[in-house]
């Protein structure tokens, strides 16, 4: 029982001590307080007693309304940041880069099917070539000569020499 008289005694002090703050606080603010505490003998502070048990968590309150941007401050510093917003819509397309280096070549593909014949061409107007004596031979196309039979003239340099012919006896 003498614990429950301290306890109350306790309260009854931290309450009168809570009534003098406000009562001070509603004058510092030009107003004149409707209760006065009571102003008495204090007696001694007892020592603090051991905490109570936690109490159930309370409910989650409302959302309250978003704020507004702050104004920078006169020494430069940023305000807080604000909400972002929603993402805007995609812009265009840029101009397409130039083009790139060519490739390496790929492989050969299929031999394709043969060709129809071509038309005949005409016949050569000469050739040369070297013989079996060392010696360079050149034809040439005689003038006048048809395309479907052509006729050539053939020199040796050096002409070949002539062996005499043997007397008969």
């Amino acid at each position: 029982m003498q614990d429950e008289i301290e306890t109350l005694q306790s309260r009854a002090s931290e309450n009168a001590s809570a009534a003098a703050v406000l009562a001070d606080q509603v004058r510092e603010l030009g107003g004149v307080p409707k209760v006065e505490p009571v102003r008495g003998a204090r007696g001694p502070r007892g020592e603090q007693g051991p905490p109570g048990p936690r109490g159930p968590q309370g409910e989650r309150g409302d959302t309250g309304p978003a704020g507004e941007d702050g104004q920078s401050g006169a020494d430069g510093a940023n305000g807080a940041d604000g909400v972002d917003g929603e993402p805007g819509a995609d812009g265009a397309d840029g101009e397409s880069g130039p083009a790139g280096p060519a490739g390496p070549a790929g492989p050969a593909g299929p031999v394709g099917p043969a060709g129809a014949p071509g038309e005949d061409g005409e016949p050569p107007a000469g050739w040369t070539w070297t013989d079996a004596a060392g010696r360079e031979q050149s034809c040439t196309r005689d003038a006048g000569s048809p395309d479907e039979s052509p006729t050539y003239t053939c020199t040796a340099e050096p002409p070949p020499t002539t062996v005499p012919t043997l007397a008969k006896g």
